[in-house]
């Protein structure tokens, strides 16, 4: 709706949530907070019951997203509670050392799995070529 009040042109929009291909993540319209729905994705609670008002929103790959929509952005910016640490192993995996754009994102380090912190995320980063700066509650990756 901020596109269309705003006028903006050049935008386009895909209702997809970052994770494993092929899974779904549940928010439901009663849900106190938007974390139930990522928690009960994290802990792999799907139990499948019929909630009115449940949006269900497929999950996917970003490298697989960006090739299916030809996409090789410059810069990739992240606020994504958490899900930090999953699109890096993806991006991980071939994307930054091909294609190395510039990554700003905020950390939210109590929701990262116990082994997998800022020290795992600059490790993965560092791997692949990348210098990390922390600024205030966010990391910038660059290649020098």
């Amino acid at each position: 709706k901020n596109i269309q009040l705003n006028k903006y042109k050049n935008i386009q929009l895909y209702n997809y949530f970052v994770g494993n291909s092929g899974n779904k993540i549940e928010f439901r319209s009663n849900d106190k907070s938007p974390y139930l729905g990522i928690e009960r994705y994290k802990n792999k609670l799907l139990k499948r019951e019929n909630y009115e008002n449940t949006v269900s929103v497929e999950c996917i790959n970003i490298p697989e997203f960006l090739k299916q929509i030809t996409f090789d952005p410059k810069y990739i910016f992240m606020d994504i509670e958490g899900f930090e640490v999953d699109v890096i192993e993806q991006l991980s995996e071939k994307y930054l050392v091909t294609k190395s754009p510039i990554l700003v994102f905020e950390h939210h380090e109590r929701r990262y799995d116990k082994n997998k912190g800022l020290k795992y995320i600059r490790e993965l980063l560092t791997n692949n070529g990348y210098m990390t700066r922390k600024v205030y509650g966010n990391m910038i990756a660059f290649k020098e």
